[in-house]
């Protein structure tokens, strides 16, 4: 008989572990919405011309379709570049957008760890023009608004700037046709270390390993703003005096979100996707193993090289929402839903069972009507989905018009009678305590 199983990097959700997800991508949600973002949303088809050339080294990993009548589409690798398609082609100048929806690539899945195939990005752009570095720092604003929300624990957002790695560059001799194959290397520096990045720049993309050691030594002097700002010899390019004076601007901003301390510069960050153009930054917990959990930047560019019409200024960010499903699922989540168990016979308890959810449902309490079955089935099964309050109806609680509320994880808990007044009272109290 043929094994049934799921492509390589790809998974089934179940309950309760869509309950999971679908709770962090509210919050997610409810902080884009509190900046004024709009959602929309665009195909995960898109015609594979669009797609090439825009992701450096990562280019490989789009997963491209047979031909369809005529034209040759892929999978969307991200949701920036459908989103300045869409820009392009409805010629919007300005809007601050939120999408939630499934990229794919063809990546080497590592499922513990959040990488997959298939998954969920979370995405917010600011598109137009603003006061530089104004929209920036919202995003930045944005983003630590959201793992604050999630609850994700002691983090960093790291920032850098294209034109200071790219006068990095210029520095250290880089020649220009090889620029963006180089911050593909960088990119990969806190993942690989020094040696294989100086291994694959020398030996696969043909660098002078004069060239490359020069870079090295300017990345390991010292990666923040201010140990750039003491390099006499980078100061003295102008786009790296331009991206500085850009970040200085920037973290005022921040300061006055009051989000400074979670923000620190670091010359290494490359972040390489080709589109970028200005600030790049990252999010990365202190005590995981989960990598980057979000990240973005500024893409001036981009819109107009899509379109052939004039420049959209960008600036967004998206949160990988798998990488942090991973985390939740293995610190557990707290599950709010109450059971409502009929005990004895349905026709005995099944209507006044349904009055009792469509109560809690009202005031905003999630309920599952759980009837016909065993009361020990039934209070097994809270115990495997983490059910923390069982709402209990019998046939002498129907007759009297009462509840017992009781506390799954006590055992020696009977159930308290509650009155039907009292019965939302009664569970938002032991919701919080049980």
């Amino acid at each position: 008989m043929k094994q049934l199983k799921t492509p390589k990097g790809t998974r089934d959700y179940t309950h309760p572990e869509t309950e999971t997800r679908r709770g962090a991508i509210d919050k997610i949600v409810a902080v884009f919405r509190k900046h004024g973002a709009v959602e929309i949303e665009t195909p995960v088809l898109e015609l594979r011309d669009l797609l090439l050339d825009r992701y450096g080294d990562d280019t490989k990993l789009i997963y491209n379709l047979e031909d369809q009548q005529g034209e040759l589409c892929s999978l969307r690798y991200d949701l920036t570049v459908p989103f300045a398609r869409l820009l392009g082609m409805k010629n919007i100048q300005k809007i601050k957008r939120f999408q939630i929806g499934k990229v794919y690539r063809r990546d080497q899945p590592a499922m513990t760890k959040g990488r997959h195939r298939e998954f969920y990005q979370c995405d917010f752009d600011i598109a137009g023009s603003h006061p530089e570095m104004a929209a920036d720092a919202e995003c930045l604003a944005a983003l630590c608004s959201v793992l604050d929300a999630l609850g994700v624990g002691r983090y960093t957002v790291v920032v850098g700037h294209r034109l200071v790695l790219d006068g990095v560059l210029e520095v250290c001799n880089v020649p220009a046709g090889k620029k963006k194959t180089v911050l593909s290397s960088i990119d990969k520096i806190e993942k690989q270390g020094w040696e294989c990045v100086l291994d694959e720049l020398t030996r696969e993309k043909g660098i002078d390993r004069s060239v490359a050691s020069a870079i090295r030594t300017v990345m390991e002097t010292g990666t923040g703003l201010c140990s750039v700002k003491d390099n006499q010899v980078l100061m003295e390019n102008e786009t790296i005096k331009k991206g500085v004076a850009q970040m200085e601007r920037l973290f005022s901003y921040v300061d006055a979100f009051g989000r400074l301390g979670s923000v620190v510069f670091d010359i290494k960050l490359a972040r390489g996707l080709d589109y970028y153009t200005g600030l790049i930054f990252e999010a990365v917990l202190e005590d995981k193993s989960v990598g980057s959990i979000a990240g973005g930047g500024r893409y001036d560019e981009l819109v107009g090289q899509l379109s052939g019409k004039g420049p959209v200024p960008c600036v967004g960010f998206s949160v990988g929402i798998e990488r942090i499903f991973a985390m939740l699922k293995e610190e557990g989540t707290e599950n709010n839903t109450v059971a409502v168990i009929g005990v004895g016979k349905e026709e005995e308890t099944l209507g006044w069972a349904m009055r009792v959810a469509a109560l809690l449902w009202r005031r905003n309490i999630g309920a599952r009507l759980d009837l016909g079955r065993r009361f020990l089935d039934q209070i097994q099964r809270c115990e495997r989905e983490d059910t923390r309050v069982a709402v209990i109806v019998g046939k002498k609680e129907t007759a009297e018009k009462t509840v017992l509320v009781k506390s799954v994880k006590e055992k020696d808990d009977r159930g308290r009678p509650v009155p039907e007044a009292e019965i939302v009272v009664a569970v938002e109290a032991l919701l919080r305590t049980a």
